[in-house]
């Protein structure tokens, strides 16, 4: 295939045959629209950049990921994941450190500390139910890379509000400084030089930052989806290679409740003081779905072979009728989506919803709730939502943890509206939640979920739940991110269905207004 000229400046720069000008230095930050091809264009950069350096890595986010890429690279580069290219940065200073794959480092640390939170239960010790999230915020601490050396009250504020964007259950009001504090010190020990002799999988990215380790064994690394990640994450991809590629897309930027900072691409772009190239030309989606995407993204541009395509608003009840399998349905929530899979199940339609983690904690809620039948499940269901709003409001959490909690409870009652018997329900959640699509289903999915996906048919669920409850610029902002990404899965037909005031014929105006702001419209204005 014939590079594009944005492609062939990437090339040309990263080969020789482009200088760079004498101040700038030998990093390159690309921004690259949805559909552009990126991943597919770094590789073959690797390959363009193999003929003048000779130590180049490219970064995965997982194993299975860094595999792929191996084979698509084809020896032209080593793909790595971060945690491998951390553990290396570690053994280089700490050699006779193990690698502790059972995670039981924090575990071990915290029984001798804190012997008092624990409980016997049979032969195995637990966690108190005060203490049960000791070990989730210790995780979210290494990976936002908050300084463990003072422990104030702002960094405590902090940390609470990371653990309920993120989805970590906090203990009550009275237990939060006390859990936080008993963190900071296991980390204390955890990373000291002097004493320790494992380290488990987060202690490979965080260590080499807190230990401030830097060696730079490679000429070339490149860094893709480089809006994805987390603030420890970045201050490694500094530490080991001599020049660096970040690939990504800011207005992809949609992964904060998983720990993500929204500003990790231009955070790397400007500590590298990379030279910024574009990748602006979507080769995925028709010219009329880029005119959506363009009120969010004026830059993004059509393919030169881009079709019209088709978009629509269409009616929720019509959805059976526009989708086949391999399509895609999504959705801002995950409770929307439940009703739709009803309703194609019942006309015989093969499908899913992507996210089998998201059955297994379900299943994980109903077995803890114990109910009797349907109905006491919902007397149960509402009465542990009540205790897990009381919680929230005690330490005045943050909208996003209210939020996720109400489309949690939204979805089981969405489930359980169609199950006679408790284990019919928790049969359904094991059949219907799958993590991959066979091709042979439709396929539904969060919009979070669906990034990295595409579709000849993509249909787009309510779309008003997007940007309706951002509480700060910041949230907002990832809000029409998700929009964006919605706007962008789908090769030739879009339709956009479900929703109060933005989906009938003035859905673009409605996309309009979304972009132009930087915070929701009040309500009854």
């Amino acid at each position: 295939m014939i590079p594009t000229a944005q492609q062939q400046i990437i090339y040309d720069i990263l080969s020789g045959h482009r200088k760079l000008r004498s101040s700038e230095s030998g990093n390159i930050s690309v921004d690259a629209v949805a559909g552009s091809g990126k991943t597919t264009t770094a590789v073959q950069a690797a390959k363009y950049a193999s003929k003048r350096y000779k130590r180049i890595a490219f970064t995965a986010f997982n194993k299975g990921i860094a595999e792929e890429l191996g084979k698509k690279l084809q020896g032209s580069a080593e793909s790595s994941t971060l945690h491998s290219l951390g553990m290396r940065l570690v053994k280089s200073k700490l050699p006779s450190l193990t690698v502790d794959s059972a995670g039981q480092k924090y575990r071990k640390i915290a029984v001798k500390e804190f012997p008092s939170y624990f409980e016997s239960r049979g032969t195995r010790s637990f966690l108190k139910p005060q203490y049960a999230s000791l070990f989730a915020i210790l995780n979210l601490i290494r990976s936002e890379n908050f300084p463990i050396d003072t422990l104030t009250q702002d960094i405590k504020s902090e940390i609470s509000r990371a653990c309920d964007i993120q989805g970590v259950a906090l203990p009550s009001r009275e237990y939060v400084d006390e859990v936080i504090g008993a963190a900071f010190r296991c980390l204390e020990i955890g990373s000291d030089w002097s004493v320790i002799s494992e380290m488990d999988f987060p202690d490979m990215i965080w260590l080499p930052v807190k230990m401030d380790i830097a060696s730079k064994d490679f000429d070339l690394l490149f860094a893709d989806e480089a809006q994805d990640f987390n603030r420890v994450q970045q201050q490694l991809i500094l530490r080991v290679s001599e020049n660096t590629v970040i690939v990504g897309d800011p207005y992809q930027s949609i992964m904060g409740w998983a720990g993500a900072d929204s500003k990790s691409f231009r955070n790397l772009t400007n500590a590298l003081h990379a030279k910024e190239l574009p990748l602006s030309v979507c080769w995925r989606c028709p010219t009329s779905h880029l005119e959506l995407a363009r009120k969010l993204v004026p830059h993004i541009e059509a393919s030169p072979s881009a079709t019209e395509g088709v978009w629509d608003t269409i009616d929720s009840y019509t959805i059976a009728g526009r989708v086949a399998p391999g399509d895609l349905i999504i959705c801002r929530n995950n409770a929307p989506l439940i009703s739709v899979a009803y309703n194609l199940m019942r006309q015989k339609i093969p499908c899913m919803v992507k996210g089998k983690d998201i059955g297994a904690d379900i299943i994980n809620l109903i077995e803890k709730l114990d109910p009797f039948d349907m109905k006491d499940l919902n007397s149960r269901l509402s009465r542990w939502k009540e205790r897990e709003q009381k919680k929230l409001l005690d330490r005045d959490a943050h909208e996003s943890a209210f939020d996720a909690l109400e489309d949690k409870v939204q979805t089981i009652l969405e489930l359980s509206s169609e199950c006679d018997t408790v284990s019919e329900m928790t049969k359904l959640c094991e059949d219907l939640f799958k993590e991959k699509s066979d091709g042979e289903k439709i396929q539904l999915s969060s919009i979070h979920r669906a990034k990295g996906l595409e579709a000849e048919t993509v249909v787009l669920l309510r779309p008003d739940l997007c940007c309706a409850r951002a509480k700060d610029p910041e949230a907002y902002q990832q809000e029409k991110n998700l929009l964006y990404v919605g706007l962008t899965r789908a090769k030739r037909n879009l339709f956009v269905a479900g929703g109060v005031g933005g989906c009938g014929p003035d859905f673009p105006d409605w996309i309009e207004d979304v972009a132009r702001r930087n915070m929701p419209r009040p309500k009854f204005v």
